[in-house]
């Protein structure tokens, strides 16, 4: 199997489904991890099962959504 080419990743709007099992995924491939919904506080066991850095966003809003990703290079790095 091919190494995995990406390093980074952002999920934005996480729930309990898809977006969890993709997070436990790609940290399982080494890829540094950020979740972001409007309530941080229902990503904390997937951020300490996936060692997943975690933001508060409100996506309908343009320069929350900004800040997101500038916080995510600063913490993480950009996304891939």
């Amino acid at each position: 199997m091919a190494k995995f080419p990406y390093k980074t990743a952002l999920i934005v709007g996480v729930g309990p489904g898809i977006s969890a099992s993709l997070a436990r995924r790609l940290s399982a491939l080494g890829v540094g991890v950020g979740l972001a919904a409007r309530d941080v506080e229902k990503l904390k066991g997937l951020a300490d099962e996936t060692g997943a850095k975690t933001f508060a966003v409100d996506a309908t809003d343009p320069s929350a959504v900004a800040r997101l990703f500038l916080d995510t290079e600063r913490l993480l790095a950009e996304p891939d």
